[in-house]
């Protein structure tokens, strides 16, 4: 089973894919996006659209960014 989580800190995003085995235990981990300067305040949330090709962030300088997201290919576009 395939799962991605999103892990931010201060100005920066990384999106990792989570591999887990089949007794929850994670089998694999690998960063497939990281974006320093996303922001020019710290990132305080990350939210996805139902559908998964959204991403939205939201930072202490008081802006919310939304990117497209491909799933299959890993790529983030504006």
């Amino acid at each position: 089973m395939l799962y991605i989580f999103v892990f931010y800190r201060d100005f920066i995003i990384i999106i990792f894919i989570v591999v887990f085995r089949e007794d929850h235990v994670i089998k694999d981990m690998e960063v497939v996006y990281k974006r320093s300067k996303h922001h020019k305040g710290s990132i305080y949330c990350v939210g996805w659209n139902p559908l998964g090709d959204i991403i939205a962030t939201g930072s202490n300088d008081k802006t919310i960014k939304m990117m497209r997201y491909n799933a299959d290919t890993h790529v983030i576009g504006k």
